[in-house]
């Protein structure tokens, strides 16, 4: 079991190993929002705060849509990320207007 921590929301939620947010997202009331469901890639951008050695490997479709969005170093896709370990997130600003 793990912890992820939503710093701004201050609230913590207990995972299963190799849970994604994701699933978070549909078993909790989370604070993430995912918008590919609805076609709007890069809703679900957040910035890592602590323990982003927790998170899967980024790929390099994540790793290039964030680039074409200027991300910041710390910051992922949610939906691409599988839950490691303990991790520290938050709710990334976009920057730049989602795609859609």
């Amino acid at each position: 079991m793990y912890k992820v921590r939503f710093n701004a929301e201050d609230q913590e939620l207990i995972v299963n190993k190799n849970e994604t947010f994701l699933m978070l997202y549909e078993k909790f009331d989370s604070p993430l929002m995912f918008g590919c469901m609805e076609g709007n890639c890069g809703t679900c951008k957040i910035r890592v705060l602590e323990n982003s050695q927790n998170l899967s490997p980024m790929n390099s479709m994540e790793k290039e849509f964030l680039d074409s969005i200027d991300a910041l170093e710390n910051e992922r896709l949610a939906c691409q990320c599988e839950i490691l370990g303990d991790v520290t997130i938050d709710i990334a600003d976009f920057g730049a207007d989602p795609i859609f």
